[in-house]
């Protein structure tokens, strides 16, 4: 059976606790799960995610946060199951942009490599396709 999620709903209450499994996710598997999610967000959400804005007071502000291990936010993704099909951001686009400008910019592989075994909250969605409104 495919169910069909309805993205503006989810975007609206973002009670996700009857559809999504709520998990510890490190850093490393999050990106890692949505590796492709930049070639697949403007076709299928249009409207809902918007073009990177953060500054750079948003971006330390966030990383330190997750150092500190007080991240409030979470991540919300569509895990479409199979390798060809990839991994959709809900929520949490300009954080995972962040999260990759971050590891760019760390030249010390032993301080990227601690950062990536940082853990996230996320909801993974599974079992949907989506219908745009």
């Amino acid at each position: 059976m495919i169910l069909f999620l309805n993205l503006k709903s989810i975007q609206k209450n973002m009670n996700l606790t009857n559809i999504a499994e709520k998990m510890d996710m490190s850093i490393s598997e999050l990106l890692s799960r949505t590796e492709n999610a930049d070639s697949t967000i403007s076709t299928p959400i249009g409207d809902i995610q918007r073009p990177y804005v953060w500054t750079d007071e948003m971006n330390q502000s966030l990383i330190q946060a997750i150092n500190d291990r007080r991240l409030e936010k979470s991540f919300v993704i569509v895990d479409y199951g199979g390798e060809e099909k990839p991994t959709l951001v809900i929520d949490g686009k300009q954080r995972l942009n962040a999260i990759t400008n971050h590891l760019n910019s760390l030249t010390d592989l032993s301080e990227k490599l601690a950062f990536k075994k940082k853990s996230v909250l996320v909801y993974v969605i599974k079992g949907y396709q989506l219908k745009t409104p």
